[in-house]
């Protein structure tokens, strides 16, 4: 993977600017522009009619959140947790959970995308992509491109079931860099996305996936032909989302310190504070565990 060594030290967790594909060489200063900001979204539409403009802007980042939880296994039980304290996607701005078929969680509806069989190949690492899922997840895309609701926040996050996730932490930092590192129409025109993991080519990694609203608005609309050109049925959806996001120019950051990934480290991970995410953990008592040694507790957003 690559290195991120980064030019622009960012916020709590020290994030660095990385270039990706997309052809970034380093951070730039407050007020400048930076590579992978581009208004134009691919199919013919301006990204900035959907971005507010700087006085009416919030300065806080916010986030539309998704997860994938199979009913009948550990992940839908960890949902029903994180619903039940009021964490984990259930502290962003808006959210959307997809499963086989719709279930409710105390009102809240789950939304169906047929049967879900994501081979393994045991031929690969884990740490390669080795889960075939890419066809489940383009049909999860799909539903969020219909739906529309990524527009509403500056973030769209993927975000596993067995992975501890503390919004406001990746909220602070998000905001800090919006605020303090990029200019105001880099902030919020820019494709962007963070690479987690080091250990793996390019770095883009499936427990925690962060991406900007220009770069998903570009993803989405190349989705079909990306489907077309990469072999989805042996790669798994992180591996094509990063693919589909390099081909339109999108722009990695480098986010190594924003979780804490048993997967890409190779061991569990120790769950101290300070972290926007911990992975994976495949019980509710393991998720329990964690997420009451890393919380740091901030009013209204359960964590």
């Amino acid at each position: 993977g690559d290195s991120g060594a980064g030019g622009n030290p960012g916020g709590t967790l020290g994030f660095g600017f990385e270039g990706g594909a997309g052809g970034g060489e380093r951070g730039d200063s407050p007020g400048t522009d930076i590579p992978g900001m581009d208004t134009d979204t691919g199919d013919g539409s301006d990204s900035s009619s959907q971005t507010p403009s700087e006085s009416d802007w919030s300065g806080v980042a916010s986030l539309f959140c998704f997860c994938l939880a199979r009913y009948n296994s550990y992940e839908f039980d960890i949902i029903r947790l994180q619903h039940q304290l009021g964490t984990g996607l259930f502290a962003c701005e808006d959210q959307m959970i997809f499963s086989e078929e719709s279930h409710s969680i105390c009102g809240f509806n789950t939304n169906s995308i047929g049967p879900v069989k994501s081979p393994q190949r045991a031929s690969m690492p884990a740490s390669s992509g080795a889960w075939l899922n890419t066809e489940v997840f383009l049909r999860i895309w799909r539903l969020i491109r219909a739906s529309g609701r990524f527009r509403n926040a500056e973030w769209t996050v993927k975000v596993d079931p067995d992975t501890v996730f503390f919004p406001h932490v990746l909220r602070d930092e998000l905001t800090f860099r919006m605020n303090r590192v990029w200019s105001f129409a880099a902030s919020t025109q820019s494709r962007f996305f963070f690479n987690t993991c080091q250990h793996v080519r390019g770095g883009f990694y499936g427990a925690l996936e962060v991406i900007s609203r220009p770069a998903v608005e570009a993803y989405l609309s190349n989705l079909d032909s990306c489907a077309v050109q990469f072999d989805t049925a042996n790669i798994g959806e992180d591996l094509f989302c990063q693919k589909c996001l390099e081909t339109t120019g999108a722009v990695g950051q480098t986010g190594y310190d924003l979780i804490m990934d048993g997967s890409c480290l190779g061991d569990i991970p120790a769950c101290t504070p300070g972290h926007a995410a911990y992975h994976p953990f495949k019980s509710e008592a393991a998720w329990h565990q964690c997420w009451s040694a890393a919380r740091l507790p901030v009013l209204g957003d359960g964590g």
